[in-house]
């Protein structure tokens, strides 16, 4: 009887291979691109357990921690404990996700204090707020001799973990299996320094090729890179050579006033943001130790990530939550007064109650957006006649004394109650309670590359700009203000608009 020939053994880079039609290689290049979410199911697991684990130092096991002394009695029932666990946990993770823990985007920037600064300042806030919820809730109220042990074995192995896969990505580097293409926007003698730094340090980074500010055609710039081309054909540049990562460096001499080009910085920026790419910059100032979520110091270099604020996934979450709630409780508890108005639109003219209109929105996706009618029914063809859109210096008027608001119009403008119908647009999810004003499509249409980063967020019924602008037609100072909002929008800062729209509306300061 004859016998197939024999093959030998099939490794396991060969079995993964044949099932999934890749290379090993390419599998662990793949499995790398989730190590955001590896990351935080670890810290997940070591955050649970920790306290499950402390409980059992502190109440079963004798002398292993000789400064533990032993339990007067018998040991406390585990619910407690558990539930603790399940609050430390959700309250540790939030705080870092909020800090870009569990990007899963490369990251040139690496803190020199990483792995233990954030979770040290974000372990303190979760004990803390634990601690305040265990005193009003005494069901999670726990010894304070297991909430030093958990800090400390939790802290201990989460920087372990992070050291870990900190070691495999440098292993990763060496092997050549990782690496992060960068490309450079303008490559001069300073960018010179700075990358042949970069090269030296960091064993994970390529550098593939340059931008310039002006299209250009392919050839070799400073340092011998190859210019990929322009500033302004970046989506086409990233079609034929996709990149990880973008850097700006500026000249020894400053930015000359091409890079300062407000549209083309916020082109790259736009386009870095739609797709995950890090868009970094070396500031001219060397050696400067600075302190913030985006600004932090690599090998003596402060480098700065260029970006809004990236959305914590878990603030999105409690938004949405206390935008519901809030528009139901307004529309709910105010059916009879919204009633009444209903009534007395329809009774003193003609038109219908509620006025739609197409708005831009997120992104600038347009919407319908809702208010009670304010003005006559042919307002939209009158306003034609009353300013060219064309003419106007920029894109956004005003009427004072409107002639088209009605008497009662007039009333529930002045206390911002034609606004209520928006509480169904923000039910929908078209809108927010603070947000950006939602403006019109005409008026959009005209807005340059940098006015239109306030379609970043949902438009809101209120908003940071609606309470201190106070109603200036200043379409560059809208801008300011809503963009500072998108870069510093928090939970505590919606509350804070929130408050003080009620302040606004009530002493007439106007937001509109």
């Amino acid at each position: 009887m004859s016998h197939p020939p024999h093959k030998g053994p099939v490794s396991w880079q060969g079995s993964l291979e044949g099932l999934l039609g890749l290379s090993w290689k390419n599998l662990l290049i793949l499995f790398w691109g989730f190590r955001g979410y590896l990351l935080f199911i670890l810290d997940l697991l070591v955050f649970f357990s920790s306290i499950i684990l402390a409980y059992h130092l502190r109440y079963y096991v004798d002398g292993i921690v000789r400064f533990i002394p032993p339990p007067d009695s018998t040991p406390p029932p585990i619910t407690p404990f558990l539930k603790a666990a399940t609050v430390l946990s959700i309250s540790w993770l939030f705080i870092l996700a909020g800090k870009g823990e569990y990007r899963n985007s490369p990251q040139l920037l690496v803190s020199t204090n990483w792995p233990t600064r954030n979770l040290i300042n974000s372990g303190f806030l979760a004990f803390v707020f634990l601690m305040v919820l265990g005193v009003l809730y005494h069901g999670l109220l726990v010894s304070r001799l297991v909430y030093l042990l958990t800090f400390v074995i939790a802290l201990l192995a989460a920087a372990s973990a992070r050291l870990l896969l900190q070691w495999l990505e440098n292993y990763l580097c060496r092997q050549g299996i990782l690496k992060e293409k960068l490309v450079v926007i303008r490559a001069g003698r300073r960018a010179a320094e700075f990358l042949n730094h970069l090269k030296s340090h960091n064993a994970s980074v390529m550098v593939v090729g340059s931008l310039e500010s002006k299209t250009t055609t392919a050839g070799n710039g400073d340092l011998g890179l190859p210019i990929l081309g322009g500033l302004r054909e970046i989506a086409k540049v990233f079609q034929r050579a996709p990149f990880d990562t973008l850097l700006f460096i500026p000249d020894e001499d400053g930015v000359s006033s091409e890079y300062l080009d407000r549209e083309l910085m916020m082109l790259a920026v736009n386009f870095c943001e739609s797709h995950h790419i890090p868009f970094y910059m070396v500031p001219d100032s060397l050696g400067v130790a600075v302190t913030s979520r985006e600004i932090d110091v690599w090998r003596d270099y402060p480098i700065i990530e260029l970006r809004d604020a990236s959305l914590h996934s878990g603030y999105k979450i409690v938004k949405r939550l206390m935008d519901i709630m809030i528009s139901l409780a307004v529309l709910a508890l105010g059916l009879p007064l919204w009633g009444f108005i209903a009534l007395l639109i329809k009774l003193t003219s003609k038109g219908p109650v509620i006025y739609i209109q197409e708005r831009v929105g997120l992104e600038g996706k347009p919407f319908k957006m809702y208010k009670f009618r304010s003005m006559v029914e042919n307002a939209d063809a009158q306003l034609k006649e009353m300013i060219d859109l064309d003419s106007l210096p920029e894109p956004v008027f005003k009427i004072k004394q409107d002639p088209r608001v009605t008497p009662v119009g007039r009333i529930i403008r002045r206390w911002s109650l034609d606004e209520v119908p928006q509480f169904f647009n923000v039910l929908l999810g078209t809108m927010s309670l603070v947000g950006p004003r939602p403006e019109q499509v005409d008026l959009v249409g005209k807005y340059n590359l940098w006015q239109r980063r306030r379609l970043k967020a949902k438009p809101g019924i209120t908003g940071y700009q609606q309470i201190m602008n106070r109603g200036i037609p200043s379409l560059e100072k809208r801008t300011a203000q809503d963009l500072y909002y998108l870069k510093h929008q928090s939970l505590w800062l919606d509350l804070f608009i929130l408050a003080k729209t009620i302040i606004v509306v009530i002493r007439d300061d106007g937001l509109k």
